[in-house]
């Protein structure tokens, strides 16, 4: 009883690695696809950044933000490595263009510096050029 409870546990720790990675290919499919999906059906609205946090391991950080659509408050978090730390305390309570998902109101993404507009072929605008002094060319 004991040598197969063994064999099954070497079976599972053998297939391990290969459902991890199986897990996540399948996430970062996924988050392409919703990703591809933004692009083809924005919707632009205003939001307001609310926290900046900074990545300690690498350039940037993340933004957290908040937007209204119908009159309900929608919040999410963006990847911002090309924003450099020292903008940390710059943009925390401004407001910036959000894209969001016509079909699926939680997909979006905020606009803040030029390399995110030019992903959707949008302007960059003249009032956010104050931005572009946090910009690194990661």
């Amino acid at each position: 009883m004991k040598r197969k409870i063994i064999g099954i546990l070497r079976r599972i720790n053998r297939a391990l690695p290969y459902l991890i990675l199986g897990a996540m290919l399948c996430l970062g499919v996924r988050y392409s696809m919703m990703r591809s999906r933004l692009k083809q059906h924005y919707i632009l609205t205003v939001g307001t950044a609310l926290e900046y946090k900074v990545n300690p391991r690498g350039p940037g950080g993340s933004v957290k933000y908040s937007y209204e659509v119908n009159g309900k408050m929608y919040y999410s978090t963006d990847v911002y490595p090309e924003l450099h730390r020292s903008g940390e305390y710059s943009i925390v309570g401004k407001q910036f263009p959000v894209a969001y998902d016509s079909a699926d109101i939680d997909n979006s993404q905020i606009l803040i510096t030029a390399k995110k507009f030019k992903k959707f072929s949008i302007p960059f605008p003249d009032s956010l050029s104050w931005v572009e002094e946090y910009e690194t060319d990661w």
